[in-house]
């Protein structure tokens, strides 16, 4: 009796092409998200309540802070709105990352996406134009909201279309991993460029948002922060999603 053969299974295409169409194009694009990151949370820190937009970790201690020393309710309420805001954009960003791969002509979840995170920067953007906010009143208050939800959409989009070792806002965590992989430290560094190269252009883009923020207010970074994203946005949404 012959025993059946085992058969190789044919290998499938991939449903998710590989970021290969632009690889440059992207990876320079998510250098200015980096970029967009600091300018907006150089705008929280500085003129909107000492809070950030993107960097749920200062938040998180800032309100730590607050509750052990028995602060008031006011100063409690504005440091969690840009957490709250931020976990409301990561879930509606998380959302659209699990929409049907195929969705009506080149519509996709991850698309609407980037297009979501733009909006929410342009809203808040036009918001501090039109209006007068401050760490104090609604309207400034509603900026912080509005910067939270974008950044919580971009939280999502970095988990699913980042560039390896190309961190945004995650600075802690890209120092540390950039100094242990050194060759001082017997490592073989990899990807010191982008690593470094994020690091840096977050640190001159800290500086310039508190240059503009010097010297024309608030909405002068806000608007840098709109025209990177906007230039990025044709690279961000027509590179192909990575695989899974």
């Amino acid at each position: 009796m012959t025993l059946p053969q085992p058969t190789t299974p044919t290998p499938q295409p991939s449903t998710h092409p590989t970021n290969s169409r632009h690889p440059r194009e992207y990876e320079l694009a998510w250098y200015g998200l980096t970029a967009i990151c600091a300018l907006i949370d150089v705008v929280c820190f500085v003129a909107l309540g000492g809070v950030f937009a993107s960097m749920m970790t200062g938040n998180l201690l800032l309100m730590a802070v607050s509750v052990g020393k028995w602060a008031g309710w006011a100063e409690l309420g504005r440091q969690a709105l840009p957490i709250i805001t931020f976990m409301v954009g990561a879930v509606l960003g998380g959302r659209l990352m699990r929409l049907p791969e195929r969705l009506p002509g080149r519509i996709q979840g991850w698309r609407l996406g980037f297009a979501l995170e733009w909006l929410f920067l342009v809203a808040a953007t036009l918001l501090a134009w039109l209006g007068s906010p401050s760490d104090t009143n609604a309207v400034g208050q509603t900026v912080v909201a509005l910067l939270g939800l974008s950044m919580g959409v971009h939280g999502a989009m970095v988990r699913g279309h980042g560039v390896p070792d190309l961190a945004s806002n995650v600075m802690t965590t890209t120092l540390a991993t950039f100094m242990s992989d050194t060759r001082a430290a017997g490592g073989a560094s990899k990807h010191w460029q982008r690593r470094g190269g994020s690091i840096l252009v977050f640190f001159i883009a800290g500086i310039v948002g508190a240059g503009l923020t010097k010297l024309g207010g608030m909405i002068a970074p806000l608007v840098a922060a709109c025209v990177i994203l906007t230039l990025a946005l044709y690279s961000l949404m027509t590179a192909a999603p990575p695989d899974d």
